[in-house]
C-alpha cells in the first residue's frame, strides 16, 4: 500500500484500487483502478502522480491524473530494466534526487 498527497486530497493505492480522502469534506471516495500494482513507488509532479511498479521487467510506469480520474500506462525508460533498483532509480530521478 502507498500514499501520496496532492492539493487538499490524500491518495491511497493498494492492490488495483485508488482511494481518495478529501481533507476539506473529510470523505473517502473510490477512484479509477490502477492498471498494475506491485513493489511500487509513487511521486507527484505537475498535478499528476507517477507510479513505478517493479515485479515485472521492464518496470511498469503509469501516470494518474486526478482531475480526469484516469491512469495512463507509460513507456519505461530504456535504462530501467531491473525491477527493484529500477523502481528506486526512476522514483529518485522524478523526485529530483537521482
Amino acid at each position: 500500500m502507498l500514499g501520496n498527497a496532492l492539493g487538499d486530497c490524500i491518495y491511497v493505492f493498494g492492490g488495483r484500487t485508488t482511494q481518495q480522502y478529501d481533507t476539506t469534506t473529510r470523505e473517502w471516495s473510490t477512484k479509477a483502478n490502477i492498471p498494475y500494482f506491485a513493489d511500487a513507488a509513487v511521486v507527484t509532479m505537475n498535478d499528476r502522480m507517477f507510479m513505478f511498479a517493479g515485479d515485472r521487467r521492464p518496470v511498469q510506469c503509469m501516470s494518474y491524473d486526478p482531475a480526469l480520474d484516469t491512469w495512463t500506462v507509460l513507456e519505461p525508460p530504456a535504462w530501467c530494466t531491473d525491477r527493484v533498483e529500477g523502481v528506486k532509480s526512476v522514483s529518485a530521478a522524478v523526485a529530483g534526487k537521482g
